[in-house]
């Protein structure tokens, strides 16, 4: 039986193929399986994964409308109680009579119909609205009045964070988040809220902090259409900015354990209603829909859980999973009667093929009869089969002839290669020299253009020295003739100093004349001041009266006398510096005409020195010139050798690529001789084998 399994698993999926995964019906069997059982279970997904969403956003449509109109009516009813705080604290009489009782100067009977009236005031607000609590007015004084007899004192709700805050607030309401046994009592009687409101007097004086304590209950109530439907697994709750939970309710009945602690839920920064997917207070993946009050600043949320809301949903993906079931049986059926149709023919034309590159042409396919791509197939193959095998026939006839025609080949090819070797090295041995040549002859060429330049060089230094010989001769004569003005010149000066000493001889000789005039005139002053001397005498002799015009004209001598002193002396001074002077000018005189007679002697030289070099260089340039000629001709002889040396090694140059091309087309010929050996011998060795190979087949 598994002999029989076995074969039939072959005949199915691929006949003597070692891994039947491999062969074609397995692949297309696989390939309907696989698409069928995919495309069905995608479709269910996709519509399982669609419900899920359309559910949701359902879910949330109604949801955020629902969990608005809520928030709404809460937000009304809470702003009403501010509003009741509002109006307390502007009641005149109420403000009045609290002014009565934290004044420490009212008395006691004031004090007492203040109180009376306060707590009549709290019971009519009690009485006229059952979801307040109490009411608690908190006196600044220490003092509680309160509605509920059980109230903490002030001392220990002042520590409160509600009474901070609303201390802080000064007049603006504040909530009170959920305590658990009560905001004022805390006696364990229920959880409660509040508001709380500062108060102060009209004149500013502070009051207190009123409190208004509301039942939990009241908050239930208000949220009776949201809670109403918890025990489908909804939760609701309200969390203050701070995210403590002021109000918890779902469908296991008890939401103390939640009042007052943290929520798990983290609500987007900014936004005022909306939605998301998140875990509730126990974990668990949920739907969230929030709303934002704007009296109180708590959120209102309602959870609802994601395994809950889509439960339906499982239906269409168990419907899913057993479609899946029923197309993966009825793909294995389509693919069985594929492979039938298909991957046997395949299989049996895969074993017919298999025969004859074995060498057996005279196999057949038995299934041409069909007329699908199949039919064709066994035809085009029986074709074929039958054009090999005639193929094959000529192909062994054409073999033998190659193999004769391949012996005479071969013989010719070593003849031809042979003298290829020969020619090559005739033509290597050619090459090496003309390329030899060519070298030397670049060489050559190289000198020559050295050459050149050096005597473009010389000739240059040559032009240069000529034009600095012709500067010198100029330079010669112009200082010849700077040579003879110099020489005039100089002879022009000693004439004048020649005179100069003359003059200065004469003005000496002025000099003494002047100073014997000076001697008479000192002779003159001395017989003067004798006279003046000989007056003043004969004036005393002739007495007072006779001798005053004596006394006057010797006076008068006197003091001509010695002013003609004083000027001869001055005289005498200049004259002295004056002849000092003239010695010294005589001196230098003396000693400048010898200086100046050398300087004629060196410049009569210099002269002869400028004419001599204009002499020499008229010479240097007359010789500079002949090798100027002869430098120029030299070079024109230079040119004509480089012109030549280029020629040659030009000319050796294409002979040597002559002679290389040559010797390469040699060494070609001579490799083309050597492969065609080679492929006279292959030839022979594949016709040889050809034959051998066309021997295995069976025609």
């Amino acid at each position: 039986m598994n002999t029989m399994q076995a074969s039939s698993r072959k005949r199915l999926f691929g006949n003597g193929m070692s891994n039947p995964m491999q062969s074609i019906g397995m692949k297309l069997f696989l390939i309907f399986f696989i698409g069928i059982v995919v495309f069905v279970m995608a479709v269910g997904v996709v519509s399982y994964q669609m419900a899920k969403s359309t559910i949701k956003d359902k879910v949330v449509d109604s949801s955020v409308s629902a969990i608005s109109q809520a928030g709404s009516k809460l937000d009304i009813v809470l702003s009403n109680y501010a509003l009741e705080t509002k109006q307390f604290v502007a009641d005149f009489s109420m403000t009045e009579s609290l002014e009565a009782l934290v004044n420490p100067k009212s008395e006691a009977l004031a004090k007492l119909n203040a109180t009376n009236k306060l707590q009549t005031k709290f019971e009519e607000m009690i009485y006229t609205d059952s979801a307040i609590k109490s009411l608690s007015m908190l006196l600044t004084n220490g003092t509680n009045i309160s509605t509920d007899s059980n109230a903490e004192s002030v001392a220990s709700l002042r520590e409160t964070e509600w009474f901070k805050a609303a201390s802080s607030a000064r007049g603006e309401p504040q909530w009170i988040a959920t305590e658990q046994k009560g905001v004022i009592a805390r006696d364990g009687a229920g959880p409660t809220f509040g508001i709380a409101r500062f108060v102060t007097s009209p004149s500013g004086e502070e009051i207190g902090v009123l409190v208004l304590e509301l039942k939990y209950e009241m908050l239930a109530n208000l949220l009776s259409d949201l809670s109403s439907n918890v025990q489908d697994g909804n939760s609701v709750i309200i969390i203050n900015p701070v995210s403590n939970t002021i109000m918890y309710a779902d469908g296991s009945g008890d939401s103390s354990g939640w009042l007052g602690q943290a929520s798990v839920v983290q609500l987007p920064p900014k936004a005022h209603t909306g939605s998301f997917e998140g875990a509730d207070q126990r974990g668990e993946q949920s739907l969230v829909v929030y709303f934002e009050s704007t009296t109180t600043g708590w959120n209102l949320i309602n959870m609802y859980p994601t395994d809950i809301l889509v439960k339906d949903t499982r239906t269409i993906l168990n419907l899913t999973g057993g479609i899946a079931i029923l197309a993966a049986i009825l793909s294995v059926f389509i693919g069985l009667g594929m492979v039938r149709m298909v991957g046997q023919p395949l299989a049996k034309m895969s074993k017919l093929m298999k025969q004859g590159a074995q060498g057996d042409l005279q196999v057949r396919a038995s299934f041409q009869k069909r007329s699908d791509e199949i039919g064709e197939l066994g035809s085009s193959f029986n074709e074929m089969m039958e054009n090999i095998a005639a193929l094959v026939v000529q192909t062994n006839q054409s073999a033998n002839q190659v193999v004769g025609n391949s012996r005479v080949l071969l013989d010719s090819s070593r003849k031809t290669a042979d003298a290829a070797k020969e020619i090559s090295l005739a033509t290597e041995e050619i090459a090496s020299g003309a390329a030899m040549l060519a070298v030397q002859a670049e060489q050559g060429t190289g000198l020559t253009v050295q050459i050149g330049q050096q005597l473009q060089e010389v000739i240059t230094s040559n032009e240069a020295m000529y034009e600095l010989a012709q500067e010198v001769r100029q330079v010669s004569e112009q200082g010849a003739v700077y040579m003879n003005s110099l020489r005039a010149n100089t002879k022009q000066t000693e004439q004048s100093i020649s005179l100069m000493i003359n003059k200065v001889n004469q003005l000496q000789e002025s000099t003494s004349s002047i100073r014997s005039m000076l001697v008479a005139l000192e002779q003159l002053t001395k017989q003067t001041n004798i006279l003046s001397l000989n007056a003043t005498i004969e004036a005393v002799r002739s007495g007072a009266n006779g001798g005053k015009g004596f006394m006057v004209v010797a006076s008068e001598f006197r003091k001509l006398a010695e002013q003609s002193k004083r000027s001869i002396e001055m005289v005498n001074e200049i004259t002295d510096s004056i002849q000092a002077d003239i010695l010294s000018t005589v001196d230098a005189l003396d000693e400048a005409r010898p200086i100046f007679q050398e300087q004629i002697a060196s410049v009569k030289e210099a002269d002869m020195i400028f004419t001599q070099v204009h002499q020499q260089m008229t010479a240097f340039m007359n010789r500079l010139g002949g090798v100027t000629a002869s430098i120029q001709q030299l070079d024109q002889s230079q040119v004509t050798l480089s012109e030549l040396m280029s020629t040659v090694s030009s000319v050796s140059q294409q002979s040597s690529a002559t002679s290389e091309e040559v010797a390469s087309h040699s060494v070609e010929q001579s490799g083309v001789s050597n492969g065609l050996v080679d492929l006279a011998e292959q030839l022979e060795q594949v016709s040889e084998s050809l034959h051998q190979s066309l021997a295995r087949f069976t025609v």
